[in-house]
């Protein structure tokens, strides 16, 4: 698995071919989230839940405007080169769209970028990361566009293939002799299932085997 990482000096593989299918997995905002929990709400009575709760409901419109526009920027910039596009939110990304996709985007923060690059097992598949809301999300794991460097210039040269990439490496959890289908790629968590239970695991008993790749 890959990140693409943009520098100040370029490099093109001789043998690498442009992208045909690109799979965009974008984060859910807040405000998705939101209407989707209460479908039957109006906008104004939305507004006036979530001001009650103390949310700045224009910084949140805010916001969702913002990821809205990176994406259709995102997805317009590969369609203009002829790249096939598919948009999937992370909860409805199913394993046929990675196996489907020559490059997979990660839009949206760093959290969105480590649940995506769980979901791919292919060691060859390039995974990008992309930040959709740089004013407020540092996204460390993801490439930020700038005033100089807008989401068109990034994908202009990753369909060109004029990027470097940065090998990560990832841990397999495999639990009783069975492979857990998502790898992780900074840490595994094991805790109760229950979290307002009090953890009673101790390390030396836990049924886990890590490998790193």
């Amino acid at each position: 698995m890959y990140r693409a990482v943009l520098r100040a000096t370029y490099s093109t593989a001789a043998d690498a071919s442009a992208p045909r299918r690109a799979l965009v997995v974008h984060k859910t905002s807040r405000l998705d989230y939101e209407r989707k929990n209460y479908p039957d709400l109006t906008v104004e009575q939305m507004k006036e839940k979530l001001t009650a709760q103390g949310t700045a409901y224009k910084r949140l419109l805010a916001r969702h405007a913002a990821h809205a526009e990176s994406l259709r920027e995102i997805s317009q910039s590969l369609r203009y080169y002829g790249v096939e596009v598919r948009e999937r939110c992370w909860e409805k990304c199913k394993g046929e769209d990675i196996q489907w996709s020559d490059i997979v985007f990660a839009a949206g923060g760093d959290g969105n970028f480590l649940r995506t690059a769980g979901a791919v097992s292919n060691h060859d598949r390039l995974v990008v990361g992309l930040n959709t809301d740089p004013k407020h999300s540092e996204g460390y794991l993801c490439m930020k566009p700038s005033p100089t460097h807008s989401l068109a210039d990034i994908i202009d040269r990753i369909v060109k293939r004029k990027f470097q990439v940065t090998r990560r490496q990832r841990i397999r959890v495999s639990k009783g002799g069975r492979q857990l289908p998502v790898l992780a790629l900074n840490e595994v968590f094991v805790g109760e299932k229950d979290p307002s239970h009090h953890p009673s695991i101790h390390p030396s008993s836990l049924p886990f085997l890590l490998f790193p790749l």
